[in-house]
């Protein structure tokens, strides 16, 4: 999995409160008891330092990714019906980056089978970042209709790759975790009633190839290059007994 945080050197005070630091830790909270710490590998992950469409796919060129996964802002600009990643250029600047443009970028790397789009409003209708990728044959495409709070994030986060590590279809991972979501709404609920919680279940939606079945085989042996790094920094050490 390539793993990638848009946080632009130039972007204003206000959207840098989504940290580099926080979202990784946020994905290793998530999947690490997943990461391929010894014995058969489920979840290899490689986190993108500059979220340039260059270092994409240079990324997917050396490590053949199944999955990219990208965190970062989205939004849909309603004066000209137009969604828009906020993703960097190779110096780490802002750029407005149509799903037009990641969709021709991901389109020359057919080893990716789904792009996780955790940003702001990239599912809304109306020529959205998901539907401009979706000209570009993707065979799955996970998104946000609008806003998720950083908990239900990781709520969903976890229980999305829970499901497809164990090699359920996407389908089936998608609706475990708008499940968590809602059990977790419920919880809120109970535990602050006279605050109002956001129902952030019905948020993600997924935009599936009908020809796609499971992302990942079980039965499938996969072998972890020889060149990946850098390593998962959540990998368990081995202590002596």
């Amino acid at each position: 999995m390539l793993f990638v945080t848009a946080l632009p050197e130039n972007l204003n005070e206000r959207s840098k409160l989504l940290e580099i630091e926080e979202e990784q830790k946020r994905l290793i909270d998530a999947i690490g008891s997943f990461e391929a710490t010894g014995g058969e590998p489920k979840i290899v992950i490689e986190f993108l330092d500059t979220a340039s469409l260059a270092e994409i796919s240079e990324a997917l060129r050396k490590h053949q990714h199944d999955i990219v996964h990208i965190s970062g802002h989205g939004s849909y600009q309603k004066q000209v019906k137009q969604g828009v990643l906020h993703l960097e250029d190779e110096d780490g600047n802002h750029r407005e980056v149509l799903g037009g443009e990641l969709g021709e970028t991901l389109r020359q790397h057919q080893c990716v089978k789904l792009l996780i789009l955790s940003a702001c409003e990239t599912a809304m209708a109306g020529n959205g970042v998901v539907e401009q990728l979706a000209e570009f044959g993707l065979p799955s495409i996970v998104a946000m209709r609008f806003s998720v709070t950083d908990d239900g994030a990781k709520v969903f986060t976890t229980a999305l790759y829970a499901a497809l590590s164990k090699g359920e279809t996407l389908t089936h991972a998608l609706a475990a975790a708008r499940e968590s979501l809602w059990q977790y709404l419920l919880e809120q609920r109970r535990l602050d009633p006279h605050r109002p919680h956001l129902a952030e279940w019905f948020t993600p939606v997924v935009y599936l190839n009908q020809y796609t079945e499971a992302l990942v085989n079980p039965k499938e042996k996969y072998v972890l290059p020889e060149d990946f790094t850098p390593a998962a920094i959540f990998s368990k050490p081995k202590i002596p007994a």
